[in-house]
């Protein structure tokens, strides 16, 4: 779904659509669908919550990355090599481990 709210303070041009993409526990292969997505929508900013990693398989990730990181962690540092290759600045943050194991946002912003 999409909200589109422009106003002269927010600093969006009157027609022109803001689209932010937010994914909470994508799991798999569901999280690198929603990067896709944005970066089609031409999203201004995206947060995602990566939940369960695809199999290591079927990613491009170089064996030592693996090794070194694990896979979660591994396909996370590629994702945010897609992200930015797509032209986001892309950033880490996290809740608390209470909340959820699968603590991690992954935060991009649109380099304008």
């Amino acid at each position: 779904n999409r909200v589109v709210e422009n106003s002269q303070e927010d600093g969006v041009e009157d027609g022109v659509e803001d689209v932010v993409t937010l994914a909470i526990h994508a799991c798999g292969s569901l999280t690198d669908s929603v990067i896709r997505r944005a970066g089609e929508d031409n999203s201004s900013r995206i947060a995602l919550m990566p939940c369960c990693p695809p199999s290591s398989k079927s990613l491009g990730i170089p064996l030592g990355i693996k090794r070194m990181y694990g896979n979660r962690e591994a396909t996370d540092i590629e994702r945010c090599y897609v992200l930015k290759a797509k032209g986001y600045r892309v950033d880490f943050a996290s809740i608390p481990v209470e909340i959820t194991e699968m603590n991690r946002i992954i935060i991009a912003e649109r380099i304008k």
